[in-house]
């Protein structure tokens, strides 16, 4: 049996005083707060102190969408495997698995899936953080590992040109529709994209990875580094500028702020200029990220995406 478990608004809640409470444990990193006189900053401290003053230093929330979150967010994280793996009522760490805040763990019967969320909620609280009560569940079967959707990409070793591609999108959006629990896009797109980008059909590329973010936009942050890509070689078409705008204009919508940024991010690169209501919409979503980006397309500045190889992408955010 599998407990699913989710931590609620785990960006926007995590408390940044928690992040020395993760390096030094909070007993210690309490003991530093008050000890007299202060001891020199720890690194974990000066780390609390600049991810404070990236939110208009407040205490509560870290940044979506730069990678120093997905670092914070990890130091975090870790601490509490460690606590859920030692503290009373200990899970064995191979019985857990967690994709950033979601968290799948291992058990044998109905009372040790109560007893496993009991200690979650209990460990998660001592960071300030809450479960999320609409993730929780308990399931029958194992789907941790990405095996579940990969065999279906193995046929592809001996296809080429237009028909690996169309054949690579067409289990791509089979398996991500079938896969909800898994990031198949993100993953298969990495996996693939030196063949995607080399295999000389970037116009039949471009043309598929442009339907699928209409058709998902949210998946703007695993299409978007390799579509740029793309559009380096062939000139975008008025078909992108208006991919763009309306990916902008969805995801603010929706209030999904990485995709926004994703979609700004690609308006710079593509040198398109917004009109009013669609920077209106995204100045609405009152995230100082998103401003920055506004910011830079307001001054008109340089590209921000550099090609390294056609598997590798180094961005200036």
């Amino acid at each position: 049996m599998i407990v699913r478990l989710d931590i609620n608004r785990f960006y926007g809640s995590t408390y940044t005083h928690a992040i020395p409470w993760a390096v030094l444990t909070k007993d210690k990193a309490k003991a530093r707060h008050n000890a007299k006189p202060k001891p020199p900053p720890h690194w974990s401290e000066t780390l609390d102190k600049l991810t404070r003053n990236c939110n208009d230093r407040q205490a509560v929330g870290i940044a979506i969408g730069p990678d120093t979150s997905r670092i914070i967010s990890e130091l975090l994280l870790s601490r509490i495997d460690d606590d859920l793996a030692h503290k009373p009522n200990s899970i064995p760490l191979r019985q857990i698995h967690h994709d950033i805040d979601d968290y799948q763990i291992g058990v044998y019967d109905l009372a040790e899936a109560e007893s496993v969320q009991a200690s979650f909620v209990r460990v998660i609280a001592q960071y300030e953080l809450r479960p999320n009560d609409a993730k929780t569940a308990v399931r029958q079967g194992v789907q941790l590992a990405p095996s579940t959707f990969e065999p279906h990409f193995d046929g592809l070793e001996a296809k080429s040109g237009s028909s690996f591609v169309d054949l690579f999108f067409d289990i791509l959006e089979t398996q991500a529709t079938r896969h909800p629990e898994h990031n198949v896009v993100g993953y298969e797109l990495r996996l693939f994209a030196s063949r995607l980008y080399a295999g000389g059909e970037l116009g039949l590329v471009r043309d598929h990875l442009q339907r699928l973010l209409y058709a998902s936009p949210h998946q703007a942050r695993n299409v978007l580094p390799l579509l740029l890509q793309v559009y380096t070689h062939l000139p975008p078409s008025p078909d992108a500028k208006r991919l763009h705008v309306w990916g902008i204009r969805t995801c603010a919508r929706r209030g999904d702020i990485l995709g926004v940024l994703w979609f700004l991010y690609g308006t710079i690169f593509l040198g398109i200029k917004l009109d009013a209501a669609t920077c209106a919409r995204c100045a609405g979503l009152s995230s100082a990220l998103v401003d920055t980006m506004l910011n830079h397309l307001a001054r008109d500045y340089p590209r921000l995406v550099y090609f390294v190889s056609p598997d590798c992408f180094v961005t200036a955010l």
